[in-house]
């Protein structure tokens, strides 16, 4: 039997059946589905790689690059990040435009939490957490006027025991002890060009009441300090001095302590909360009214001077500091501006009522360089890694891990197709 015998008999031997005629019609849509498979896997490691190397990129990169001129507040402060380097770690900042609160949400005004604290340059508009070593918890540090000091009280939870001042320039701290064996309870901590003011109770034993109340001046420039324990209530405080409540009228104090300027009664003007807005020459002061008179009030200080009403003024407004002879800084820690999610500061003219946009606050508590709000607001580069934005580390490895469940997800899907 010859090769064509054998083959015939093999073939009439094989089953008969038709060839199924989608065969070729699956064959192509199982190769387009293996090719966009492909493509995509691509995509996808391309997407992570450029994540990786531009998370790599932001870290080593400044943070914010240098800019020069005069210093100032910048027009819009983010709220911090949670990584921000430290003055500890890379030294002082310079002159600050603000302190910001590192924790989000907490109103212009509130009570800050048990948080650290990030300064905002004045010259570069860097973000860096600033070390107050012993700053007590719950208790706001006072920023100077010109930016290059931060005051704070000292202690642990409910058991203040000093003050300390913080050059933003040198980097040095310099501390005042207080409790002398009793426990002192804060109530007023300001600062003026050359001292750090306090107003405190002090008592022998807790829950037995204050054995006396003092005001007490803290000059840098000294060991020595000033005091006074006659009945008055400091509110507010700037380069030329501390404004106090004393016997039914206002007075302003300088360093000096019998340097005194009797400021017309304030029968019918009280301020909320007990915070006034001092002009950096302390000729005049603005403040939020618990008052008939009206939501805002300012008054000139001098003798006889009465105050007068801020015409179109808003509940919830708060006056923080003077752009000029006759415009404040207003912000509404309570209730910002209904077309902005972030709170703002606007300046008001103090005759006319009239407003203007000023400058643009994160959600956490911002204490501004008071004597800057005379400088016109700069424009700074926005951060590399804008404090608040994308650039914390949950939202880094948020996107990360998307990216791994999508490439995850994707392999699983190819290898469903090979089967």
């Amino acid at each position: 039997m010859g090769l064509t015998d054998l083959l015939h008999d093999a073939a009439s031997g094989a089953p008969l059946g038709a060839s199924d005629p989608d065969l070729w019609d699956r064959g192509r849509r199982a190769h387009r589905r293996r090719r966009t498979a492909n493509l995509m896997i691509v995509a996808v490691t391309l997407l992570l790689v450029g994540s990786l190397l531009g998370f790599a990129r932001q870290q080593a990169a400044p943070r914010i690059e240098p800019a020069s001129g005069t210093p100032a507040i910048p027009e819009r402060i983010w709220a911090p990040g949670a990584r921000l380097a430290t003055t500890d770690d890379r030294g002082p900042l310079g002159q600050l435009a603000a302190l910001v609160s590192t924790v989000r949400g907490t109103e212009v005004g509130a009570p800050a939490p048990d948080a650290p604290w990030a300064g905002v340059s004045a010259t570069t508009g860097a973000y860096r957490i600033i070390g107050l070593p012993g700053l007590a918890p719950g208790l706001d540090p006072v920023l100077s006027p010109d930016g290059t000091h931060v005051s704070y009280w000292t202690g642990a939870e409910n058991a203040v025991t000093g003050i300390a001042d913080y050059d933003t320039v040198s980097g040095t701290t310099r501390t005042w002890n207080l409790d002398g064996g009793l426990v002192v309870q804060p109530l007023f901590l300001g600062r003026t060009r050359n001292s750090v003011v306090a107003q405190f109770s002090r008592t022998i034993v807790p829950d037995q009441g204050p054995t006396d109340d003092v005001l007490q001046w803290f000059p840098l420039e000294s060991r020595s300090t000033s005091a006074t324990y006659t009945p008055v209530v400091a509110f507010g405080s700037s380069d030329s001095g501390t404004l106090l409540q004393q016997d039914g009228s206002w007075s302003l104090l300088g360093d000096v302590v019998d340097s005194v300027s009797i400021a017309g009664d304030i029968s019918e003007a009280r301020p909320l909360d007990n915070e006034v807005a001092l002009s950096p020459d302390g000729s005049r002061f603005a403040f939020a009214s618990q008052s008939y008179l009206g939501p805002m009030l300012w008054q000139r200080i001098e003798f006889g001077s009465r105050a007068q009403k801020v015409p179109k003024a808003q509940l919830n407004d708060r006056a923080i500091g003077w752009i000029d002879d006759r415009t404040i800084a207003v912000t509404r820690p309570t209730q910002p501006v209904s077309d902005a999610p972030w709170p703002r500061v606007v300046a008001v003219d103090v005759l006319s009522g009239e407003r203007r946009p000023l400058l643009r606050l994160p959600d956490a508590r911002t204490i501004l360089a008071t004597d800057l709000l005379q400088v016109p607001p700069a424009r700074r580069p926005v951060p590399s890694e804008p404090p608040g934005a994308l650039g914390s580390w949950s939202s880094q490895l948020a996107a990360l891990g998307v990216v791994v469940a999508c490439g995850g997800a994707l392999i699983l899907w190819r290898r469903r197709v090979r089967l």
